[in-house]
């Protein structure tokens, strides 16, 4: 063997890893659900959270792509919820989805995320500018605001 290429040899004895008793435990403890959210999360959709919180204290941006019914509009619930309550960010938030799916981001939220203000904005150009009505700059960002989320189409 070179001379190099001894030296990128490393042994095994050599590398300190952190061994846990059950990783998954300890996992548990890192990040848990917020009390805001109120619904109960699968083991791979607190995963899924604690890999968006992650992305988030990195200050990266990342996307939450799989299969359908696999909790995605979940997922990214329970992280608005997290957002606001571990971390005192209460958007505004927006939510941009396909026209098929604005109801039921809307009625998620209403059920999971109840303390979150929810703006629909959708429909006819009428319709739009009543809901524009609600959108006040007084306390946005802010718990007291009238608007944590809006949720509209493209």
């Amino acid at each position: 063997m070179s001379k190099k290429a001894e030296m990128e040899v490393i042994n095994e004895e050599d590398l300190e890893v952190e061994k846990f008793d059950n990783p998954d435990e300890r996992a548990l403890s890192i990040l848990d659900t917020p009390k805001m959210f109120k619904g109960r999360l699968k083991e791979y959709q607190l995963k899924g959270l604690r890999w968006l919180d992650n992305l988030y204290e990195q200050g990266i941006n990342g996307i939450l792509a799989d299969e359908m019914g696999l909790g995605k509009t979940i997922q990214a619930i329970v992280m608005l919820t997290n957002l606001a309550e571990k971390k005192g960010v209460w958007g505004p938030f927006i939510v941009v989805a396909p026209a098929t799916t604005l109801h039921n981001w809307g009625n998620e939220l209403d059920k999971f995320a109840p303390d979150l203000n929810v703006l629909h904005y959708w429909g006819s150009l009428e319709e739009r500018k009543k809901s524009r009505k609600w959108i006040c700059s007084k306390n946005l960002g802010d718990k007291a605001s009238s608007i944590h989320v809006v949720v509209t189409s493209y």
